[in-house]
């Protein structure tokens, strides 16, 4: 989850008035109780950007060059989006007038800024300018002229005009299969062979693995695969998204293909059978059934794969229904370290369902805190977190010599005129190699190379360098290494020589060749191991590399030759210790549990990778495999031992499984034979051959709290193979932990039981500690016989305790030990401890910590103790002056501000928060929404607008902006840093406890407990928390119900409200936006109507901006905008009708071939009622009206659509589908209009786009019944799309009703996109091209899509997302139309369409033509980014 980025994002603008209807959201308390009024603390966040942090300057420009760069300037004033966005809030009014006055002020204040950098005698050069979504410029100046510029009035910001990379996956050490095809020696490590030679193979048990997704035709996995789905995309098939080459990919930036979850998979279920390979993958469970869940995917703003932790838990409710044995999640968020987090707590119902859970435990040990690194869903309590060992490996070293051309005759004789050694003789460490070509003296020769020197190893650094054949030098820095290596052998290197070294600080496009560098002079060290790949890489010494380089440079022009030597010497690795990178514990429980439960190899791990197959049929996989390191690697080797144990024990528990791998694991040291801590290996290095034998297990019986899927605590016992005391006091009693001895089999057991401290572990190698002194540690084992002797009968438990207690003189500390349980002939088992001593919990180095809730759901709309939730948490910084409540989805999106602490204004402008205790009380749902700019929404009179978490579940994030000294918001390459802690709540908004679910099946709803007859005034309101009822109510919004009077005549029921009711209730509100609900469950059938006269219209006129009207019986609802409201003429009242239409249901299926309808057509109206006549109300284009109805059965989201009649036909719109507990699903639509609607599947089958990127998206489209083939099974991907056939697309995808004529003469009347043109052109997404022309016919450019969805998504009210990495200008910029060029911007902008990058430069190609895939891709992610579909 991106940190929130307000404190950069909010403007300096005015927000001084004092807070007079104050915002009391919660006071807050410390060490002494601060009243805080949100104002107060939005005006300490302006401060924090206006008073504390001058113009930003990006550190990754170098502002002592005199090199001429190109760079982003931001400017103080709004840019036009924002005022256009207040407008579409109703904050403001902008029409054309203002908008061309804004427009001219921005234009005034970046001549302003030109003219005042003319005359402070700074030169630059203006390339572009913008005012739509940034009011900025970007310039080519000298750099060392930055600071001077930033000093200019209105200078926001100045940053690098950067393009931006995946980040490369972690350099791999060496290791390489010699005893057999697939790579053995990690499986050797844990056991595998002695499992497989027992018959365990995985046979006949399901593993699921959720992450990114796999290339299931791959010759290894392929049989394996039994199938998964699809929840990032939402469809049946998880196949890796593919790699793109930049001309095909539509974002326009080339992909390089989502590849995680193939390689988890192989290493699982690989079955070794490619055909073609040198090189195959065997997994642990190779006879295993594979099932994938892809939750994990493409995010066009980072580049990198990442999903939502919704996704992540639909991926395991998903395989938990599907039936797996066993889950793997290489996957977490090192920064969310709650143990009961939402993905927490789907793992924990998971393991007590009776799944093996298996999760990486994180790669962040290195990134900064050492110990406490790890995050979530790692911390789930009842889960297999799994640490990173590395493996056995090798090393290669060899010689080299380097002579000059000038030192040698013509005759091949050394001249006279050279006295030195006319060789220069070099020692080489192998960085790389290529797989299965070790044979380097063969490969090599001793023959002489011409060495060419390439600088740092960029792309650009190879252009007019011929260097095919030859051996290339290069220094490291600015590139990673395999991409250094690749670049060589693209230009045909032979080999390549890396030595250590780094960029010059004053041109990072230069090596620096400084003599002496201190901590670059000796070898890299970085051992890159074999890759299909590599060309043979070697590892120099920095000083003899630069010096070498320096030669080369200074006599440019003589050819340099390089001779290797006859021999490599290789040198064997042992391995067996925890890899630096990996996530150190504890856990964020009451106790610091023990995290990481045990370790597995995770360093080096050959595996199988895609070669994309499905999209590329002609594609190879000869090199399918490759090396890769991290948790994500070391998790997959504990599921497949868990998935052997599973097999040979079927009904073991995941506790017995847990504990299994746990006690027979073996203990690990360090380089220097020390003990790794508990934190760091857990219990030790899995090994499979011991936990097979066992017969029975060394568990703790400890009860913990957590919560379930509705965020109830229960309480549970957890069978844990580690115990952990928590926080005692030097002094305090002692205290117990029950253990048991579990015997499994069918005989009886006896063991012997003891303990041992551990005197001499590992620590933080950034700032070591000893060891504390163990002798003040009193141990006891209690309930164990003479000399520790303890059975178990056959199939039972015998319990005994472990007794810890500190004395008064030890010391401040982490503690730790473990408990032995040896028996002649069987694995001996042990069960690792830890105590920490002190008089508070540690300090974890995160700033904020010991985060605590009263109430993990909260009831706003009740009366009593959970109506509200305090927060409690502990700051262990003082480089922080404010702390901000934030508000989170499931989706991982910023909802809002609840509340903040801030220092007053009294204490100084460089005043910090004191260290301590503090808490945000009377937590409610109550927060304040920023807009897409990150500005406060305020109401009409300046006051924040307060908004009301819907029903859902919630992350509750506290953040603190991490100040230096001058009192400015420190800085790295990520931007802004901030202190972060998070927990999770749910909140439930209805009234009383055991009301109506306003449940139901079939669109009109299904039964009530009341009989209907010719007349009656008693109904029971439908429940607020009822799902068709909340899924029209929009976020931000208060639920309020209305009482009605219902009457029911003729099958129809009547609803009513008083005006004292309505007027009480919108006066209540204020001026926060609100659902006001008219309800009534109603039987199958029936029809309610609420009706509203005209003052009560101009009641609900005066609620709030942003309220609806909300009419709803049992099982559907409608929302009515009070804006679409406003349209009803002077004096009309309105009728608000829901029907059950049942007998329409021909009608959608004999105008759609092929559809069946599910459940009952529904049909909705608003009808404007005046002098007793009654006619449909108006709704303009962009005013989306929001309806729900149920249908029966769990409908999977993108396998149906909603269809609605228009003018004697059906037409498609978009939809979202939710599955309900009670096995119904309900159905949401949103558009521009009123009608019947009908939830339908209709069987679509495209033959050609299988390996067309877009094919999820098209499927899904398909589906949905939003676009058609060209044929019945043909979709033509390729095919450019025309004018006439986008506008069809559009029309369709936003459910606007076609129309009846457009103003173009080449409009033929009666053709098939006549009625589709019309309705663009009415909702003002199309225009002509020239005249009354509209050129249907034409391919339509990539520029007119642009328009087109630029206007869509000012129609849709689509907010610009305010994080994720700026965007590089368009090279081409200025061959953009003038009508098109802001267009371009803000869907740019917006993540919809986006350019290619050529050479470090990005490109719009603003004329080429667009594909039909494309047009679906982009499609699809307008319609996701507007919620219209899942």
């Amino acid at each position: 989850m991106k940190n929130p980025i307000i404190f950069k994002k909010i403007p300096v603008v005015t927000l001084a008035l004092a807070l007079t209807v104050s915002l009391s959201l919660p006071s807050v308390s410390s060490a002494a109780t601060v009243d805080l009024q949100t104002r107060s603390f939005l005006e300490a966040q302006e401060a924090l950007t206006s008073e504390a942090t001058p113009a930003f300057i990006s550190p990754e420009l170098n502002t002592t060059s005199s090199q001429q760069v190109r760079v982003i300037v931001q400017l103080d004033g709004e840019p036009l989006a924002v005022d256009q966005y207040a407008a579409r809030s109703g904050n403001q009014t902008f029409t054309a007038r203002s908008e061309q006055k804004a427009e001219s002020a921005i234009v005034n204040e970046q001549t302003t800024f030109v003219d005042k950098a003319a005359q402070n005698g700074i030169p630059l050069q203006v390339n572009y300018q913008y005012n739509t979504v940034l009011n900025g410029l970007e310039i080519t100046l000298p750099a060392n002229k930055i600071p001077e510029l930033a000093k200019l009035p209105g200078v926001k910001s100045i940053h690098e005009n950067k393009t931006y990379y995946s980040i490369p996956v972690q350099d791999p050490p060496t290791l390489t299969a010699s005893e057999a095809t697939y790579d053995n020696a990690p499986l050797d490590q844990i056991g595998v062979p002695e499992a497989w030679a027992k018959g365990w193979t995985g046979e006949g048990i399901k593993v699921g693995v959720i992450d990114t997704g796999i290339d299931y035709e791959h010759p290894d996995l392929k049989a394996a695969y039994k199938g998964g789905y699809d929840s990032f995309e939402q469809d049946n098939d998880p196949y890796e998204e593919p790699f793109l080459e930049k001309e095909n990919d539509p974002y326009g930036t080339g992909f390089a293909g989502t590849t995680h979850g193939t390689h988890v998979s192989g290493t699982i279920a690989g079955q070794a059978a490619n055909k073609t390979a040198d090189i195959v993958q065997k997994g642990i469970a190779y006879k295993s059934d594979l099932y994938v869940y892809k939750v994990l995917g493409r995010n066009t703003k980072t580049g990198r794969s990442s999903g939502s932790s919704a996704q992540v838990i639909d991926g395991i409710e998903r395989a938990v229904k599907d039936g797996m044995n066993v889950i793997n999640l290489s996957l977490g968020s090192d920064s969310e370290k709650d143990p009961n987090s939402p993905d927490s707590i789907a793992i924990n119902n998971a393991v007590l369902s009776g799944v093996v859970a298996v999760i990486a435990n994180g790669n962040a040990a290195q990134d900064g805190n050492y110990y406490y690194s790890m995050g979530s869903p790692a911390s789930s309590q009842l889960a297999i977190s799994v640490g990173a060992a590395t493996s056995p490996s090798k090393s290669f070293s060899g010689t080299a010599s380097v002579t000059r051309d000038s030192y040698w005759e013509a005759n091949g004789e050394l001249k006279k005129t050279v006295t030195a050694d006319a060789y220069a003789h070099y020692g080489f460490n192998l960085m790389g190699w290529g797989t299965g070509q070790e044979d380097f003296a063969s490969i090599l020769g001793t023959a002489p190379y011409e060495l060419v020197y390439a600088n740092l190893g960029q792309p650009d650094d190879f252009e007019g360098k011929n260097v095919a054949g030859k051996i290339v030098l290069v220094s490291r820095g600015s590139l990673a290494f395999v991409d250094k290596i690749a670049n060589a052998k693209e230009n045909g290197a032979k080999a390549v020589i890396i030595f250590n070294g780094r960029a010059k600080t004053t041109d990072i496009t230069q090596a620096d060749l400084t003599d002496s560098i201190p901590s670059l002079d000796s070898y890299v060290n970085a051992n890159q191991g074999d890759s299909f790949d590599f060309i043979p890489t070697f590892d120099m010494k920095g000083k003899e590399g630069r010096a070498l380089a320096k030669q080369l440079v200074d006599n440019a022009g003589e050819k340099f030759s390089v001779s290797f030597g006859e021999e490599f010497i290789r040198t064997d690795n042992a391995g067996n210790t925890m890899a630096g990178f990996s996530s150190r514990g504890p856990n964020g429980d009451e106790l610091l549990s023990i995290k990481p439960d045990v370790s597995a190899p995770g360093v080096g791990i050959l595996s199988t990778y895609p070669a994309f197959a499905k999209f590329y049929p002609d594609a190879s996989y000869d090199h399918a495999y490759k090396r890769s390191n991290g948790t994500s690697m070391a998790s997959p080797h504990v599921a497949g031992l868990a998935v052997l144990l599973k097999q040979q024990h079927p009904n073991w528990t995941p506790f017995d499984i847990r504990a299994a791998l746990a006690n027979t694991s073996d203990t690990l040291y360090d380089e220097d034979q020390i003990q790794y801590d508990v934190y760091s290996q857990g219990a030790g290095l899995v090994n499979i051959a011991n936990a097979i034998q066992t017969p029975a297990l060394l568990e703790t019986v400890e009860k913990i709290t957590i919560l379930d899927k509705n965020f109830n605590r229960q309480e549970v016992v957890n069978y844990n193979p580690s115990a952990s005391f928590g926080v005692l006091k030097p002094g305090s009693d002692a205290k117990q932990i029950q253990l048991q001895l579990k015997n499994l089999s069918a005989n009886s057991v006896q063991y012997e039981a003891s303990y041992i401290l551990h005197d001499h572990v590992t620590s933080d190698p950034a700032h070591p500690v000893a060891t504390p002194d163990v002798s003040n540690i009193a141990v006891q084992l209690q309930g164990v016989g003479t000399n520790g002797a303890i059975s178990a009968e056959a199939g039972k438990s015998q319990p005994f305790f472990l007794s810890v207690q500190p004395s008064s003189s030890a010391a401040t500390g982490v503690y730790e030990g473990e408990v032995i349980l040896k028996s002649a002939g069987l694995p001996t088992l042990h069960l690792p401890f830890v105590v920490h001593v002190g008089k508070e919990n540690p300090t974890t180095g995160f700033g904020l910590q010991d985060l605590s809730i009263t109430n993990p759901i909260i009831y706003p709309n009740r009366t009593g103790a959970q109506r509200s939730t305090d927060l409690a948490f502990r700051l262990t910084t003082d480089k922080t002056n404010q702390i901000a409540l934030y508000v989170y989805g499931t989706d991982d999106k910023l909802i809002g501000l609840i509340n903040g602490i801030t220092t007053s204004k009294e204490q100084g402008v460089n005043a910090r928060l004191k260290q301590g205790a503090y808490s945000f009380k009377d937590i409610d749902g109550s927060y304040v929404e920023y807009d897409a700019n990150g500005k406060p929404v305020l109401d009409a009179s300046g006051q924040p607008v307060i908004q009301h978490l819907k029903d859902g579940v919630y992350k509750l994030e506290v953040n603190s902006p991490e100040l230096n000294a001058k009192g400015e918001v420190e800085t790295n390459t990520n931007g802004l840093k901030f202190f972060t802690a998070m927990k999770a709540i749910r909140v439930d908004n209805s009234a009383a406890s055991g009301s109506s679910s306003g449940g139901g099946s079939g669109g009109g709803g299904g039964r009530s407990n009341t009989t209907p007859s010719a007349s009656t005034t008693t109904s029971t309101p439908v429940a607020t928390s009822a799902p068709s009822l909340q899924s029209v109510v929009k976020q931000g919004q208060a639920v309020k119900a209305v009482a009605t009077t219902v009457s029911v005549n003729n099958n129809v029921q009547s609803l009513t409200v008083t005006d004292a009711d309505l007027q009480a209730t919108v006066t209540a509100a204020g001026s926060s936006p609100i659902a006001i609900v008219l309800s009534a469950s109603s039987q199958a059938g029936q029809t309610t109507k609420a009706a509203l006269t005209s003052a009560q219209l101009t009641t609900l006129g005066k609620a709030a901006a942003g309220s609806s009207l909300i009419v709803s019986n049992t099982g559907s609802s409608l929302a009515l905008p009070i804006s679409a409201l406003k349209n009803a003429p002077a004096g009309a009242g309105i009728e608000v009708v829901i029907s059950s239409q049942a007998q329409e249901s021909n009608t959608f299926t004999s105008k759609l071939k092929g559809s069946t309808v599910i459940g009952t057509p529904v049909g909705f109206e608003a009808n404007v009622v005046t002098a007793g006549k009654s006619e449909p109300l108006k709704v303009a284009p962009g005013q989306f009206i929001s309806r729900s109805f149920t249908v029966p059965g769990q409908i999977e989201s993108n396998t149906a659509g909603v269809l609605y009649t228009a003018n004697g036909n059906v037409y498609p719109v978009p939809s979202v589908f939710t599955k309900q507990a009670d096995g119904s699903t309900v159905v949401k639509v949103s558009r521009p209009g009123f009608s019947t609607y009908a939830a339908a599947t209709r069987p679509v089958s495209f033959e050609d786009i299988s390996s067309s990127y877009a094919q999820s998206e098209i499927q899904s489209l398909a589906n949905k019944l939003l676009i058609n083939g060209t044929t019945d099974t043909a979709f033509s991907p390729k095919k450019n799309v025309t004018r006439a056939e986008f506008a069809a697309l559009v029309t369709r995808a936003l459910g606007l009703t076609p129309g009846t004529a457009a103003p173009f003469g080449d409009i033929p009347a009666g053709s098939w996109y006549s009625g589709d043109v019309a309705a663009a052109y009415e909702a003002g997404l199309i225009t002509g091209r020239s005249g009354d022309k509209f050129d249907p016919n034409a391919n339509i450019s990539r520029q007119e899509i642009a328009v087109v969805l630029s206007k869509a998504v000012d129609l849709l009210q689509i907010k610009a997302s305010v994080d994720g990495p700026a965007r590089t200008p368009y090279h081409d910029a200025s061959s953009f139309a003038g009508y098109a060029k802001d267009s371009i911007e803000k869907v740019s902008a917006a993540g919809i369409i986006n350019g290619e990058t050529i050479k470090g430069s990005s490109y719009f190609q603003p004329n080429a033509p667009t594909t039909r895939e494309a047009s679906a891709k982009v499609l699809h992610v307008l319609l996701q980014k507007a919620a219209l579909i899942n």
